[in-house]
C-alpha cells in the first residue's frame, strides 16, 4: 500500500527510550541482573524489548538461533510465506530454550507474528492464528499484528476476496486475547486514518505499531499519534532496505543509508559504524528496532553493537540488555532529523 510521508522533524513528545534506559545507571540496563531482559516497556503486563530481530526475507533455524544466542529476546515473524518461515523460527525457539539448561524459559522471549491481509475475518482469522500458534510451537502468542488493513491483487492473488474487513478480524483476536492464546495486538503499514479508525473501534486497545522508519522517512504523524496514545512504535527497514524497491532522485548507491555523507561522516567522527547510528538515532526518537540479517557476520555486528558482543546470550539473557555507552547528541540526532524526505526533494547543502 502506499506510504505517506512527511518531512516533519521527527522529535516525538515522549521521554527518550535512551535517556530512561541511562538513567538506571550502569553500562548495561533495562532488566535485573537475574531477567536480563534489554531496554523497554510492558505490554500487556510483560516486558516488551525495544530491540528484536527481525526475520523477514525467510530467515531460517541457524540464523534466528544465532541471533537468539547473540542476546536477541524479540522474535519478529509473520504468517507470510513469501517473506518469513514461522515453523524455522519456532524450531530456534525451541533449540534455543533446551540448550540452555533452565537458564531461558519461553517466558524470557516475546514472540511476535503478523497476520495475512487474506485472512481477514471473524472465522478465517483465529483459524490462521491457531495454525500460526502450532508452527511456533507455543501456547500463547505475545503479539498478533494486522500485517496489512486489506489485500491488493500484488500480495492475495486477483481472484482473491477477504472474508471480512479488519474490523471484523480485530473483534476476531480480541476473543483470543480474552482466552489466553494471544497477549497483545497490534498492527502494521496502517496509516494515521486507519489507525485512529481502529482504535476508537477497539476494545481491546493496540499496543504496537510496526511500520517503515528510516533516517529519510520518518513516518512522523503516525509516530505523533501513537506517542498521544501510548502505543508503542516499532521501526522495521530501519536501516534503509526499503529503498531499493523505491523510486529515488539520488545517487547514494544501492541502499542510502550506506552511501550518504551525513550518516557517514557521524560514524566516522564517532567512531562507530553506520548501522549503529541509525540504531542510537532510531533508539533515541523513542522508535523500537527490529534489524534483521540473513549472514552470521551481520547479525554478530548488530549484537556486538547493541549488546557488547556475540553470544552474549547464550547462556542467559544478561546480554540482551542495551548498551548505554554511547548516544548521538542532539547536534548529531538533529542532523539526521534533516534528511527526512531528502530523496523525494532536489538535494540542498544541508543534506550533505
Amino acid at each position: 500500500m502506499p506510504v505517506r510521508r512527511t518531512a516533519v522533524l521527527c522529535q516525538v513528545r515522549v521521554v527518550s527510550i535512551w535517556a530512561v534506559i541511562a538513567s538506571i545507571g550502569g553500562t548495561a540496563v533495562g532488566g535485573s541482573d537475574a531477567d536480563g531482559l534489554a531496554g523497554g516497556t510492558t505490554v500487556a503486563g510483560k516486558f516488551f524489548p525495544y530491540v528484536g530481530v527481525g526475520t523477514a526475507a525467510k530467515l531460517r533455524e541457524p540464523e534466528i538461533l544465532q541471533a537468539l544466542r547473540d542476546g536477541f529476546r524479540l522474535i519478529d515473524s509473520a504468517q507470510a510465506d513469501e517473506w518469513y518461515n514461522e515453523v524455522d523460527a519456532g524450531k530456534a525457539i525451541r533449540t534455543f530454550i533446551a540448550e540452555s539448561d533452565g537458564k531461558v524459559k519461553r517466558d524470557d522471549l516475546w514472540i511476535t507474528t503478523k497476520m495475512h491481509p487474506r485472512h481477514h475475518g471473524k472465522t478465517a482469522a483465529p483459524t490462521s492464528i491457531e495454525r500460526s500458534r502450532k508452527q511456533l510451537g507455543v501456547d500463547t502468542i505475545d503479539l498478533v499484528m494486522l500485517h496489512y488493513p486489506r489485500c491488493w491483487p500484488q500480495l492475495c492473488g486477483d481472484s482473491h476476496v477477504e472474508e471480512g474487513t479488519f474490523y471484523d478480524s480485530w473483534r476476531a483476536l480480541e476473543v483470543l486475547v480474552d482466552a489466553g492464546v494471544v497477549r497483545a495486538l497490534g498492527v502494521s503499514n496502517f496509516d494515521t486514518t486507519e489507525l485512529a479508525a481502529l482504535h476508537d473501534f477497539a476494545r481491546v486497545k493496540p499496543s504496537v505499531v510496526q511500520n517503515w522508519m528510516d533516517p529519510f522517512h520518518h513516518d512522523a504523524t503516525l509516530r505523533q499519534f501513537c506517542a498521544d496514545k501510548g502505543i508503542v512504535y516499532q521501526a522495521y527497514s530501519s536501516l534503509g532496505e526499503q529503498w531499493r524497491h523505491r523510486a529515488r532522485t539520488d545517487d547514494f548507491g544501492p541502499n542510502p543509508v550506506f552511501g550518504h555523507p551525513t550518516l557517514s561522516k557521524i560514524a566516522t567522527q564517532k567512531g562507530w559504524s553506520v548501522p549503529r547510528v541509525v540504531l542510537a538515532w532510531s533508539l533515541q526518537r523513542n522508535a523500537a528496532v527490529i534489524p534483521r540479517s540473513s549472514t552470521p557476520e551481520h547479525i554478530c555486528a548488530n549484537a556486538a553493537e547493541l549488546f557488547g558482543g556475540c553470544g552474549a546470550g547464550r547462556d542467559s539473557g544478561v546480554g540482551s540488555r542495551l548498551l548505554t555507552s554511547g548516544v548521538l547528541t542532539e547536534s548529531e540526532l538533529r542532523q539526521i532529523d534533516r534528511l527526512d524526505g531528502a530523496l523525494e526533494r532536489p538535494h540542498t547543502p544541508e543534506d550533505l
